[in-house]
């Protein structure tokens, strides 16, 4: 096989801003004389998320498990007790951070902050020196793990919710046009995955903005198109229930149908047939909410994130 043949694997961001704080950490733990620069390359490996919030959260947790883990350790390790007696002394530990970590609610940190507190616990040098050391180790890992995350190539989580809900208007405003103009069936697959997607990516945003630095994003008017875009997807599916036979339109849906879609209904039914009350009020519920997002798509979804 030839070299220009190869096929290298694609190196994502995260990586690259791992391996960054990384580097970094252990060069900083070199100038602050840390004797255990591993503690500062796990910090950097385990703290760094996808997103800034998530590296946030994860930075705080790390640190409270850390202390927790550490203090412990320290407080057993200068009871003076019998070497014979240390593996005992240690499994009552572990049941302690345990119970402390569940009413703290924090279970996910259980495993981690166990091993931290053992480590610090039987620690052959001074459990005040490891202690130390460990927590200076963890600090400096977990900031530069947020440092980088947010100077380089911060995910724009606003931005990929902005796209998405510009993708979900214009599958919203195709299906709802096919429904209600062709009578065919209609496949709500593709509309359910946007809105599932775009419910994931809000509530992802929601957590984002609430942290430091943030951008300012309208999340009011944001929830109500994620409420709106819901809404819709109920009432096409329930739409697309009702028999093609009970179509008839009114003469308001009729205007207002040309109103949304810049389409006229030409009054093809037979003389005589009355308009099914049922399918004509969710039409028109149905209308009076793509209105309602074609004004929030305007002023939010464009003007706001500039699509």
């Amino acid at each position: 096989m030839k070299i220009s043949e190869l096929k290298f694997p694609h190196i994502g961001m995260r990586t690259f801003k791992t391996a960054l704080s990384v580097t970094i950490g252990l060069y900083l733990a070199r100038l602050l004389n840390i004797h255990s620069p591993l503690f500062v390359t796990i910090a950097s490996v385990m703290t760094m998320q996808p997103s800034f919030y998530e590296t946030y959260k994860s930075v705080r947790m790390r640190i409270v498990t850390c202390i927790v883990g550490v203090l412990l350790g320290i407080a057993l390790g200068n009871l003076g007790i019998s070497l014979d007696y240390l593996p005992i002394i240690a499994g009552f530990g572990i049941i302690f951070v345990v119970v402390m970590m569940q009413q703290l609610k924090l279970t996910r940190m259980i495993a981690l902050t166990c091993t931290i507190f053992v480590a610090s616990y039987i620690a052959e040098i001074d459990a005040l020196d490891y202690g130390v050391e460990r927590i200076t180790g963890t600090m400096v890992g977990v900031a530069v793990s947020l440092i980088v995350n947010y100077i380089i190539a911060a995910p724009k989580v606003a931005d990929n919710l902005g796209n998405i809900l510009f993708e979900t208007y214009e599958d919203v405003m195709e299906i709802s046009k096919a429904l209600v103009l062709t009578k065919e069936k209609i496949d709500l697959d593709v509309l359910s995955k946007d809105i599932d997607e775009a419910n994931s990516i809000y509530k992802l945003t929601k957590n984002e903005i609430r942290q430091p630095l943030a951008p300012i994003v309208p999340v009011e008017d944001l929830e109500k198109i994620i409420d709106d875009y819901n809404r819709v997807f109920v009432l096409l599916r329930m739409l697309s229930t009702i028999p093609g036979n009970n179509h008839l339109l009114t003469d308001e849906n009729r205007d207002c149908i040309g109103k949304v879609f810049k389409y006229t209904v030409i009054y093809d039914e037979e003389m005589g047939e009355i308009p099914d009350i049922v399918y004509n009020y969710h039409i028109e519920t149905l209308l009076k909410t793509l209105i309602e997002v074609g004004k929030l798509h305007e002023g939010v979804v464009i003007d706001e994130f500039g699509i």
